[in-house]
C-alpha cells in the first residue's frame, strides 16, 4: 500500500526541496537549519576525522553533498524515486552514492555495521513502525556510532498562541506534557545570551529589514498551495524520543533545537511575518540549550548505539 506521504514526496518532490532548502526569502531553509547543526556536532565530536555517513531519507540529497565536501564518504537512502533524481543531479563528489530502499529495509541492501554514523532529517513523522527504524540504524551502525534524527516537536504547541494548544489542553498527557516542558526552564547565562543580542541587534537594524528580499505573489502562491498538499505526519516529544530510543539500544547524548520562534508569525501581512522569522533566527545560537525545546517547533536528537 502507497501511503500519504509516499505520493506527497513522489509526486512533490522538487517543490518540497525548493521550500526546505532553496527558497529565496532571506531566511535559513529549515533544511539549511538541520544540516548546520549536524556539520556542528560531527565537527565537535570527530575532529579532523573522514567519516562513513549513511543518510536514511536522504530526499535531494543536500545533506549529502554538503558532508561529502568535507570529506566524509556518504550513502544516501530514498524510497522516492523523484527525490533519488534530483540527489544523482546534485552530487559531485565520487564520494557519495544513492540506494533506493525504503527505510525499513536499507540494512538489506548495506554492509552491517559499516557506518560510523546514520542520520535521517525529517522523517520520522511519517514512520510506520519507528521499533523497525531503530533497528535498521543499529544493524548499520558500527558499535558506540552515532545516530542523529529531527522530530517534529510536540512540546511546541505549548507555545503561546499556538493553534495547537487547545487540543493539548484536553489531551489524557497534558499535564505530562507540561511536567516535561517546564523542567526544560532553564537558567540561561550571560555568555550564551550575548550571541542572541547581537543577532537580534543586526536582524532589526533598518536597512538589513529593509534588504530583506521581497516575497512576490508567485511564491506565496506556490507556498500555499505545499502548504495545502502536506502531509504532516506525528509529532515526538523529546522525552518520548528518548524512551523509544533507549528501548532499542540506543543511549541520548543530546538534543538541540530546531527552526526556533521568537514570537509565533501569524500576522495577515507578509512582510511582517518575514521579520518576525528573521528575528527568531537570532534564537539559533542557543540550540543546545534545554529551553530551546520550548520554543523550536522540532528537535534534534543525538544518538549512541550501546
Amino acid at each position: 500500500m502507497v501511503s500519504d506521504s509516499e505520493t506527497y514526496f513522489q509526486q512533490e518532490a522538487q517543490q518540497w526541496v525548493d521550500d526546505a532548502y532553496r527558497h529565496d526569502n532571506g531566511l535559513i531553509p529549515i533544511g539549511q537549519q538541520r544540516i548546520n547543526q549536524v556539520v556542528t556536532i560531527l565537527k565537535k565530536d570527530y575532529p579532523n576525522t573522514r567519516l562513513n555517513i549513511c543518510d536514511l531519507g536522504c530526499g535531494g540529497g543536500d545533506l549529502c553533498r554538503q558532508l561529502a565536501a568535507m570529506g566524509h564518504s556518504i550513502t544516501g537512502v530514498d524510497r522516492s524515486d523523484s527525490m533519488l533524481t534530483i540527489s544523482k543531479s546534485i552530487a559531485s563528489s565520487g564520494k557519495i552514492k544513492f540506494v533506493s530502499s525504503a527505510i525499513e529495509s536499507a540494512d538489506a541492501h548495506l554492509e552491517a555495521q559499516s557506518f560510523d554514523v546514520v542520520t535521517c532529517m525529517g522523517v520520522m513523522y511519517y514512520l510506520n513502525d519507528e521499533d523497525r527504524f531503530f533497528q535498521v540504524a543499529k544493524n548499520l551502525l558500527k558499535p558506540g556510532g552515532k545516530l542523529i534524527v529531527t522530530c517534529r516537536n510536540r512540546l511546541f504547541n505549548l507555545f503561546p498562541g499556538s493553534t495547537k494548544l487547545l487540543g493539548e489542553v484536553t489531551a489524557d498527557d497534558y499535564s505530562d506534557l507540561v511536567a516535561e516542558a517546564a523542567a526544560l526552564n532553564k537558567g540561561i547565562s550571560a555568555h550564551q545570551i550575548n550571541p542572541v543580542l547581537a543577532l537580534m541587534q543586526r536582524y532589526s537594524a533598518a536597512e538589513n529589514i529593509e534588504n530583506l528580499p521581497k516575497v512576490s505573489d508567485k511564491q506565496q502562491e506556490n507556498t500555499l498551495q505545499l502548504t495545502d498538499k502536506i502531509v504532516e505526519g506525528r509529532q515526538h516529544t523529546p522525552k518520548q524520543l528518548r524512551i523509544n530510543a533507549v528501548r532499542n539500544g540506543f543511549s541520548l547524548c543530546h538534543f538541540y533545537g530546531i527552526q526556533p520562534h521568537f514570537m509565533l508569525a501569524g500576522n495577515e501581512d507578509d512582510r511582517v511575518n518575514q521579520v518576525l522569522k528573521k528575528m527568531s533566527e537570532a534564537l539559533i545560537p542557543l540550540a543546545d540549550h534545554p529551553a530551546s525545546l520550548l520554543w523550536c517547533s522540532h528537535f534534534m536528537a543525538e544518538l549512541r548505539s550501546d
